[in-house]
């Protein structure tokens, strides 16, 4: 199923998404990025993304595949405005140092947020 077809089913059209967490095992790299298309677009307001990226076993021939599908998938990320915020390797799966942690976070939620913390001095 779509994100569009569970956003609509779900009822949340319009409506801004907090935080939105995927690990779906490897299926990120297809799944995510029309999801950051739908957020570019518009359709869909996300203010945070946290998604676990995984790198499978490639042969020395697949790395440079895999190279550009990361390189897609941030590009797709950057499109939508979404900005890296923290990043880790996940210890406790994927042989431990297989899977990365992402939290990707909306420039407008950072403007929202860091907006409200500044003095009105410093925002000028």
């Amino acid at each position: 199923m779509s994100f569009e077809s569970v956003i609509r089913r779900l009822g949340h059209e319009r409506r801004t998404i907090d935080i939105l967490k995927i690990d779906c095992q490897g299926c990120e790299y297809a799944s995510m990025p029309p999801l950051f298309a739908l957020i570019a677009s518009g359709k869909i307001k996300v203010d945070q993304v946290l998604v676990e990226l995984h790198h499978t076993k490639v042969g020395r021939r697949l790395r440079g595949d895999f190279g550009r599908t990361l390189q897609r998938f941030f590009a797709a990320a950057d499109t939508a405005k979404l900005r890296i915020t923290h990043k880790e390797r996940n210890q406790w799966g994927c042989d431990g140092y297989r899977c990365v942690e992402y939290a990707l976070v909306s420039e407008a939620f950072l403007r929202e947020a860091n907006g409200a913390v500044m003095c009105a001095t410093e925002a000028a």
